[in-house]
């Protein structure tokens, strides 16, 4: 379990530092460095480690994200694409580590620390391209909602693993749409390449891209948590196509995680996701969530610890803490 991640030159962030709890929630205005958070804790975990979409590695999953036009080099993690070095601190109960990225000319040097195999990664500044050897799959899995395309390719090279798991996560979806699904199928649409279908209980079949988003990023999710079991779940913007059912089991969800010791940091806009998922975790899991709401100004990023309590009374009063930026001070 995390209890604290340090920042220093990284990204849009010149320097910042947060304690974590077993559900962490991250809010804030746009360009307050809440995926940035979330980015660290995916990289600590271990930069050349596997993301399921499909067969990344980490470090290229965050390039993928950030890429503009042909701009396809790592610079970006640099503190305005010039700091000379960058550092994410991780400390757990009994230890702490550095990940390190130090230029060194037209490269970054990416180095890991002796607990994740001490390997170091040669990362173009710019254009340009590097290898290295990748190893198994992270224990931290970054979720977001515009990743889901791209996890169907890795179902897909998987799927005797994903049929074991595929009628338990079908019946959950069938407590949230009016359909009765029993599975999952994996069938070439009219004659062309496979794809992913939910099997009905009356035979029909859907493709999975014919659902709505919503289910669509809730069956991935589920899939992609049964077969891999991480230990941190990373969501960014976890309310992205959720209506307020949705909401309200995937809260449940996440509570569950957290009962069985998965550590869950997630970014939102919504202050009724964060009552929904804060309260959850409270009441199904005897779990109190630490809300943040972030701040970044001249690279440094700041924290207001929020209760769930406060959260309400804010809401109540008609004031929306994520502009709330003098809460800060």
């Amino acid at each position: 379990m995390i209890k604290r991640v340090s920042l220093e030159n990284f990204r849009g962030v010149r320097k910042g530092e947060l304690e974590l709890a077993p559900l962490t929630i991250l809010l804030g205005a746009n360009n307050s460095g809440k995926t940035t958070v979330l980015e660290a804790l995916l990289l600590a975990h271990g930069p050349a480690h596997r993301q399921p979409y499909p067969d990344v590695i980490a470090v290229e999953l965050v390039r993928d994200l950030h890429m503009t036009l042909d701009a396809s080099g790592f610079s970006f993690l640099l503190h305005d694409y010039s700091a000379e070095k960058a550092g994410i601190i991780v400390e757990t109960d009994g230890s702490a580590w550095e990940l390190s990225l130090i230029r060194d000319g037209d490269i970054i040097r990416m180095r890991e620390p002796s607990q994740l195999g001490g390997q170091e990664l040669e990362l173009p500044m710019g254009k340009g391209s590097f290898w290295c050897a990748t190893r198994g799959f992270s224990k931290a899995l970054f979720i977001r909602s515009d990743l889901v395309r791209l996890a169907y390719r890795y179902l897909r090279t998987i799927w005797p693993d994903v049929w074991k798991h595929a009628p338990k996560v079908a019946e959950e979806l069938s407590k949230l749409v009016h359909e009765d699904y029993i599975n999952f199928t994996m069938e070439p649409f009219h004659g062309g390449e496979p794809t992913l279908y939910a099997f009905l209980k009356d035979g029909r079949r859907v493709r999975l891209g014919d659902l709505g988003d919503g289910v669509q990023v809730l069956a991935v999710v589920m899939l992609l948590y049964e077969l891999l079991k991480p230990k941190l779940l990373l969501w960014d913007d976890v309310e992205a196509h959720m209506n307020p059912s949705m909401l309200l089991y995937l809260a449940g969800w996440l509570a569950e995680r957290v009962r069985e010791g998965v550590q869950v940091v997630l970014t939102t806009h919504s202050l009724e996701a964060t009552r929904a998922i804060a309260g959850a975790a409270e009441e199904l899991a005897d779990a109190e969530a630490r809300i943040y709401l972030l701040s970044l100004r001249d690279g440094l990023l700041k924290a207001r610890d929020l209760t769930l309590e406060e959260v309400e009374r804010y809401q109540r009063a008609g004031i929306d803490v994520r502009m709330g930026e003098g809460l800060l001070i």
